[in-house]
């Protein structure tokens, strides 16, 4: 693509931009990247004073990585270890707050505490489609343990945590379209999810 996904201009915003605009409204945001792509996007605009910076402690090393060092940015800032935090990579530009708010009303509440992450899934077969996750701040060294191993997909979180997981179907029923959930690594596709 030539361009960092965050840099992606959709109109006077950028897809980072927009993505903490739309999330801002729960509290604090965790904005986690590469070294020298933190510091093009920190220097890039003015920011809502709720927006935090933290670099990936080894880069290219998936997504696991960027999930342990924010959990480790969330903890350094103060962030208690049993709070839960919300997931969400910049490449899901139409994700909103109203997404969040479908899938937290959608656990289980008695059994919450025996939790620790939150996924997304298709179909009864619950297979897992991604972000957005909500996990505890607590898990970061446990997910640091599994960088430091070799460990790099998302869906090796399923055999070392427990997990409970919301269907799309599920989000669907309550009037989230699946085009809010969708990932989007061009401005061709984010325009095709608008349906522009």
């Amino acid at each position: 693509m030539g361009i960092d996904k965050a840099r992606l201009a959709i109109g006077v915003e950028t897809f980072l931009s927009n993505i903490v605009g739309r999330v801002s409204e729960a509290g604090q945001v965790f904005v986690i990247g590469r070294a020298t792509q933190v510091a093009v996007l920190r220097e890039s605009r003015s920011w809502h004073d709720c927006v935090f910076w933290g670099v990936d402690r080894n880069e290219n090393q998936g997504p696991l990585e960027g999930l342990a060092s924010g959990l480790e940015c969330c903890q350094q800032a103060g962030i208690n270890a049993g709070d839960w935090v919300m997931v969400v990579p910049v490449d899901m530009p139409l994700v909103t707050l109203g997404v969040a708010d479908a899938m937290l009303e959608n656990i289980e509440h008695e059994n919450f505490d025996e939790v620790d992450l939150v996924l997304l899934a298709t179909g009864s077969s619950e297979e897992f489609v991604g972000f957005p996750i909500f996990l505890r701040v607590e898990l970061g060294k446990r997910i640091r343990a599994l960088v430091d191993q070799g460990t790099q997909s998302l869906q090796d979180l399923q055999s070392h945590f427990r997990l409970q997981t919301v269907t799309t179907q599920v989000l669907e029923s309550r009037g989230i379209a699946y085009k809010f959930l969708a990932s989007a690594n061009t401005l061709e596709e984010y325009k095709r999810l608008l349906g522009m």
